[in-house]
């Protein structure tokens, strides 16, 4: 298990980063917080979800292999029609750190139309309404999938 960023991730997390060590902060974490890190295992409950899922992997992710997101998708038993997997060439921190790009954005677009049985306009929006917000797009999702908890 690799928890420790690559080479390459720490280029992009140095870019982030201030120049030099600022205020009290210290670059430290509690062992209880690792601990917690090594356990977590969001697959444990796919078999609760009723909703279509978009899952956006990292090829080149070592921290949340791909293969590992594949394996868990097939164990869950979702039918073929309730996800989409998009695979990005990136690592873990480039996936993040990159923005969003219009040709990665799509699938996504794609994705809400098709499962939210929205038409080609803006994602969410409506007859007569040119966009749809955060909250809009939210609240149709709840009406159309209901939660099993």
């Amino acid at each position: 298990l690799h928890v420790l960023p690559q080479e390459s991730e720490m280029a992009i997390r140095n870019v982030h980063a201030p120049p030099k060590r600022q205020g009290g902060w210290q670059n430290k974490v509690l062992a209880r917080v690792v601990l917690e890190a090594v356990g977590y295992n969001p697959s444990r409950h796919f078999h609760k979800i009723t909703a279509p899922v978009f899952f956006r992997i990292a090829s080149k992710d070592h921290l949340c292999p791909a293969s590992v997101v594949r394996v868990a998708v097939q164990k869950a038993g979702f039918k073929d029609t309730q996800y989409v997997i998009q695979e990005r060439n990136v690592t873990h921190l480039e996936a993040h750190s990159t923005g969003v790009k219009e040709q990665e954005i799509k699938p996504v677009m794609k994705f809400l139309r098709e499962h939210l049985g929205l038409g080609e306009g803006d994602a969410g929006a409506s007859e007569g309404q040119e966009s749809l917000s955060i909250e809009g797009a939210e609240k149709l999702a709840e009406t159309q999938f209901s939660s099993t908890e």
